[in-house]
């Protein structure tokens, strides 16, 4: 990701027009494209693909389950159209706790096809006993996971766990109404619905980015009432996260003294316990910024190399983030408290990366 002034894009996310590919093709129609060029190819070649929100992985998925990956193992070498033989990947065997879309049943099992060889973009995460949400769908007449590694997630709590549901069931639900507003009576404004479900998706840190993705792009259509909705979640549960320049960006030209009070606690934590994050620097030029201060346009780490090494680059580039928010409390008076950090990710993927 890219460090960058509030003036530019954040945090280098796509464009609207950009952020889901499935939005020009019909249903399902990118977990099989993924299929195809993931699982059935000798050579995986490498490409991103853009972010993908529980909206429209509740839209895309024919399944979505709350679940326990039960087993894993290596699936049988298949062949092409040519006969010649490839790597079938994995499957992952999930036994159903609960079922938000579709008509598995709980206890049942479905076993899901997947790689974790790719690296770019990121595969789907299935750990060996840890529970999952997953969302599926059918292939080949198999299942497989929708928009990679944005399709599985790894609540950490059963707090966690109560925010997904309701913001998975919510999408899918406004989303059968606007199926079925073709019927007489039946009108509903898809827009406005999905509008109120990011709000909703972004008053809780466990789902807040999939609120916050996409509403931070088109602030001018967050009414003042939705706004005071958004300040008061994030002060009552902050979050520790890139969706803290997110909020900031949402809240831009919305004045909120406990906003300003939370994100510098939240600052002042991360400063203090995780280094400078890349979306730190961000956070920071907005909190200026409604400070009533002019941030300077940001040097990124990176361009700094060379003549120094990215290690250097990087650890200067946190040094003058901690000069520069040392000044910061003393010029405006400010005394933040260190906050508790939420517990880490209860499941890790490769590398030790959460795995979404």
């Amino acid at each position: 990701m890219r460090e960058q002034s509030p003036d530019s894009d954040l945090d280098g996310t796509p464009t609207r027009d950009a952020w889901w590919p499935g939005a020009r093709a019909s249903r399902g129609l990118l977990a099989l494209t993924l299929v195809s060029l993931f699982i059935h190819a000798p050579r995986v070649e490498a490409y991103p693909i853009a972010p993908v929100t529980l909206w429209p992985l509740t839209q895309e998925a024919e399944l979505i389950v709350w679940a326990d990956v039960e087993q894993l193992r290596i699936a049988p070498r298949e062949r092409d159209e040519d006969g010649m033989p490839f790597d079938g990947g994995e499957i992952a065997t999930l036994k159903i706790r609960e079922t938000w879309k579709g008509s598995v049943r709980p206890g049942e099992r479905v076993e899901v096809r997947f790689s974790s060889d790719i690296i770019c973009p990121a595969p789907p995460w299935y750990g060996a006993g840890r529970p999952v949400i997953a969302f599926l769908a059918q292939g080949d007449g198999r299942w497989w996971t929708v928009g990679m590694s944005y399709g599985t997630r790894h609540p950490k709590n059963p707090t966690d766990v109560d925010a997904y549901r309701r913001v998975v069931t919510a999408a899918r639900d406004a989303q059968a109404r606007a199926a079925r507003s073709g019927l007489p009576g039946k009108v509903v404004d898809l827009q406005q619905e999905r509008i109120e479900w990011q709000v909703h998706a972004a008053l809780h840190p466990a789902t807040r980015w999939d609120g916050l993705y996409e509403l931070s792009q088109g602030t001018a259509a967050v009414r003042q009432a939705r706004r005071q909705q958004l300040a008061r979640g994030f002060a009552k549960q902050p979050s520790f996260d890139q969706t803290v320049s997110l909020m900031l960006t949402t809240l831009r030209g919305f004045p909120n003294k406990d906003v300003d009070r939370t994100v510098a606690n939240v600052l002042e934590t991360v400063l203090a316990e995780q280094g400078a994050p890349y979306w730190a620097f961000t956070a920071f030029d907005l909190l200026r910024e409604r400070h009533g201060e002019k941030p300077e346009r940001r040097t990124p780490w990176y361009k700094m190399v060379p003549p120094k090494s990215p290690i250097e680059a990087k650890a200067e580039y946190a040094r003058s983030l901690a000069r520069d928010w040392l000044s910061f409390k003393q010029r405006h008076g400010l005394k933040p408290r260190r906050l508790v950090l939420p517990d880490a990710a209860l499941v890790q993927g490769p590398a030790g990366r959460p795995p979404f």
